[in-house]
Order: C-alpha cells, then structure tokens, then sequence
C-alpha cells in the first residue's frame, strides 16, 4: 500500500541506527511487524490465561469462580 506520512526526523535516524536498515520504507515496516507481533503475544498470554482458568479456577474462601455461561454473559456485545 502507498501512503505518504510525516515522521519525526530523529526518531527514524535512531531507528535506523539501531535496526540497520537501509531506508525509511524498512523501518517502518519493520516497526509495523513488531507491534503486530506484540499485539498477537498479548493475545495469545490472555488466551492462555483464560483457558487456565478454566481447568483450574482459582478458588479461596472470599471468591466464587464464574462459570463459562456468566463470563460470556457478562461480556457480551449485545
């Protein structure tokens, strides 16, 4: 896709200094991937977190662990 955005001078010198890349076009993309990346491990750690709790609620004497129907309702879209 081509775009044409305004970017801070100092941050791209520092970024291509610190990446070794060759042009303006690679940093970018390259900072593209790595936020894509961070959002999709972000993901992945909440799945997993989820999933866990679910084979293992945690339970103490103050807290009652929802079930699946509640979390969904509670949750919901609508």
């Amino acid at each position: 896709m081509r775009t044409n955005i305004v970017l801070d001078d100092s941050l791209v010198s520092q970024a291509l200094a610190l990446t070794g890349a060759n042009s303006k076009k690679e940093v970018v993309n390259l900072a593209l991937c790595k936020l894509v990346d961070s959002y999709k491990e972000k993901d992945i750690h909440r799945q997993n977190f989820i999933k866990s709790y679910f084979d293992e609620p945690i339970i103490t004497e103050d807290f009652t662990p929802l079930n699946r129907d509640d979390i969904y309702a509670r949750y919901s879209l609508y």
